[in-house]
């Protein structure tokens, strides 16, 4: 763990532990990760609807339309609202969907 002095206006893709806790565990990185993953093949349509859905999605509701032929679970474990729960770098890179 270690401590992060991020600005007061956080982006959506900050990381949701930092927002409860304030601490910056090992696997934080991961959860950006999964967002920009998200946003890579979510369509949105208005900069409103983006900032919705990734809000929700930092409270781990994933969008009911989220229709993409990859690797759905590896979205959900990318973005697990419990840190040790995510996978490490090296599990993601010998992922065989990526």
């Amino acid at each position: 763990w270690r401590p992060c002095r991020c600005p007061k206006r956080l982006p959506l893709r900050v990381w949701r532990e930092y927002l409860i806790t304030q601490v910056i565990p090992f696997q934080t990185d991961i959860f950006s990760i999964g967002v920009i993953f998200f946003e890579l093949f979510y369509p949105f349509k208005t900069g409103h609807e983006q900032r919705d859905v990734l809000t929700n999605l930092r409270k781990g509701i994933h969008p009911a339309d989220w229709k993409w032929s990859g690797d759905s679970v590896l979205l959900k474990k990318l973005t697990a609202l419990i840190p040790s729960n995510r996978p490490s770098t090296d599990e993601i890179l010998v992922n065989t969907l990526i």
